[in-house]
């Protein structure tokens, strides 16, 4: 499934366009609601990431599997982990939300990390994703 989600950079995040928060919704019983979005501002070609809070509030787990956002030349679903006191960013395959459950992406845990940026991300910019 695809679906879209718009927001802008406010003071040094990334926060909804629309107050209060945004709902996904698709086929079958799937309702996940995204809000407190942001992600710090970034240059021409450097990467960024986005955070805030997922909860799924559908009788089923919705997986996403894959990001993309224009303003990036790839986005990708990270994981911060942390060995030996030295902590570094995995890509991993999906992100699952299960019912019932909130998911909070945070900086030193999950998050959509946005690569390469074809355009800096400023305060007030709006960029699009698709989930």
């Amino acid at each position: 499934m695809r679906f879209k989600l718009l927001w802008a950079l406010v003071a040094f995040f990334l926060a909804p366009c629309i107050s209060g928060a945004e709902e996904i919704t698709g086929e079958g019983n799937i309702a996940v609601e995204v809000s407190g979005l942001w992600a710090r501002p970034a240059a021409l070609g450097a990467n960024t990431a986005v955070y805030g809070m997922w909860v799924n509030q559908g009788e089923a787990t919705v997986t996403i599997t894959k990001v993309e956002a224009k303003v990036a030349s790839h986005s990708t679903i990270h994981n911060t982990i942390t060995e030996n006191g030295v902590s570094r960013m995995v890509g991993v395959d999906k992100l699952a939300l299960p019912s019932k459950v909130s998911v909070e992406l945070r900086p030193g845990s999950m998050h959509l990390m946005l690569m390469h940026l074809k355009e800096e991300l400023i305060k007030g910019a709006s960029i699009e994703l698709d989930i």
